[in-house]
């Protein structure tokens, strides 16, 4: 090789490897295709040939939807309003303005409400100082007792009138603006037992149904002894000193009702005359926990079918997915160069699992698309390279992964991220080091030239 030649290719090596190399990470994400939420589930409410005016499920943990259909609508919740208005009383709790030892007051109002034929109550006498918080809680989760939860609204707000505003209030809180609310209980307007003669029967509680999920997620996060109380198959209420009333969980998904379910763990019913027959449950798909709701079945018995179908539906139809997982070598490479450090190669790995619940059978590894928070940096080979010193606890880079089917319960796109690793500590070369072996360098690259020069020489006396 020629002197010239020699130094240009010198000095391109050298500029290079002092430089970045960026590879600008994709930041559009891939149109749909494949396999989105939205096609999974029509295809699924047709195949199931679904009978409820809507349907929706979400992982209880991520919030990520699982399932929608037609649930962006408001609509008539009846007794789930339950939930919401507990929610409040759990705030109070919290904030110290009573326990659940605290005895609640029983109005002659609410003790007439709670012998009304055909409504779901346990039966109150007019009392002081009878029944606790915690007694009244559990009629309202295991026998959907009215009564019971319009006595604590009016404990904690006064009256219920202001109790359903702090309900709105609550909602609002969680970003949450879309609803109609008359009652703490559920029942329809006519009912309420502050400003009942303003209303109608037409004036049903209404929520969208995935607003109803999201609150119910935030609930369960909060006041996990919800879930707990409303798992809760069979119970004795005690009326009065003389009198017990036996509640059997309108939950009938719960193990040992009518319908029961294993994987059922707990939650609400609800029934009214717009709403029509509601359920939402927590339950199981690949043993994550998940929140599954439908509104507005014909009758009890199409409730428990309906659901029923949906739910084994989407446990035949769902995964929960390794996408990456904790100690996996990065994008399958066996190592990378290190820059400036006292070993030359290091592994790359993910700090972390990133999973998520996917359609069983597509091929998702086709449909992803990766970002990454921060430029890669390459050799002038092209080698992935990182500089040191690296530490395994500091994330290198962190990748954000796009698929198709992953959104929100709003129908916002969701990502996976996780942060890439050294797989061990790679200290720093010394200043002295980088110097010497700089010259070092220097001093081989001198040596080549001057025998590329000789070697002219030579060649030219010949």
């Amino acid at each position: 090789m020629n002197l010239g030649k020699k130094l240009k290719v010198f000095k391109v090596g050298l500029v290079l490897s002092l430089l970045w190399t960026v590879l600008t990470p994709s930041l559009v994400l891939a149109e749909d295709q494949g396999t989105s939420l939205d096609d999974f589930s029509s295809q699924l409410a047709a195949q199931l040939n679904l009978e409820v005016d809507q349907a929706a499920a979400m992982d209880q943990a991520t919030g990520q939807a699982l399932f929608r259909y037609q649930d962006d609508n408001l609509h008539g919740i009846a007794s789930l309003t339950k939930l919401l208005s507990l929610y409040v009383v759990y705030d109070a709790i919290k904030a110290g303005q009573l326990d659940f030892d605290t005895k609640i007051p029983v109005s002659e109002g609410v003790a007439e409400l709670s012998r009304l034929p055909n409504l779901s109550n346990v039966p109150l006498d007019a009392s002081t100082d009878y029944y606790t918080a915690g007694d009244l809680i559990d009629a309202t989760l295991i026998y959907s007792a009215n009564s019971a939860i319009v006595a604590l609204a009016q404990y904690v707000a006064g009256d219920e009138a202001t109790f359903v505003e702090q309900m709105g209030d609550k909602l609002e809180s969680l970003g949450i603006t879309d609803y109609q609310l008359y009652t703490a209980s559920g029942l329809d307007g006519k009912y309420q037992t502050t400003n009942g003669d303003q209303y109608t029967s037409q004036d049903e509680n209404q929520m969208r149904g995935i607003d109803l999920l999201r609150m119910t997620q935030h609930l369960l996060k909060d006041y996990p002894d919800i879930l707990k109380r409303s798992a809760v198959s069979v119970k004795d209420f005690q009326v009065n000193p003389e009198t017990t009333f036996r509640m059997v969980n309108f939950n009938e998904f719960l193990p040992g009702l009518a319908y029961g379910r294993e994987d059922v763990l707990g939650l609400k019913t609800g029934t009214e005359d717009l709403a029509g027959a509601c359920i939402l449950i927590v339950s199981r798909i690949n043993d994550r926990p998940v929140l599954l709701l439908t509104l507005g079945a014909s009758d009890n018995e199409a409730r428990y079918r309906e659901t029923n179908k949906l739910l084994n539906g989407l446990q035949d139809n769902l995964a929960w997915t390794l996408v990456h997982q904790k100690g996996e070598v990065f994008a399958s490479r066996d190592h990378v160069d290190v820059y400036q450090g006292r070993q030359d190669q290091v592994d790359l790995l993910y700090q972390d699992n990133s999973a998520a619940f996917l359609p069983q059978g597509i091929d998702w590894g086709q449909e992803k698309v990766e970002s990454y928070s921060d430029n890669w940096r390459y050799t002038p080979q092209g080698t992935l390279q990182v500089k040191a010193p690296l530490d395994p606890s500091q994330a290198v880079n962190q990748v954000t992964i796009h698929l198709p089917f992953l959104k929100d319960v709003e129908g916002q796109d969701m990502a996976l991220t996780n942060a890439i690793v050294p797989s061990e500590e790679v200290e720093s070369l010394s200043p002295i080091v980088r110097v010497t072996r700089r010259m070092s360098q220097l001093i081989e690259s001198l040596v080549d030239q001057v025998e590329d020069w000789l070697d002219t020489q030579i060649a030219k006396t010949n």
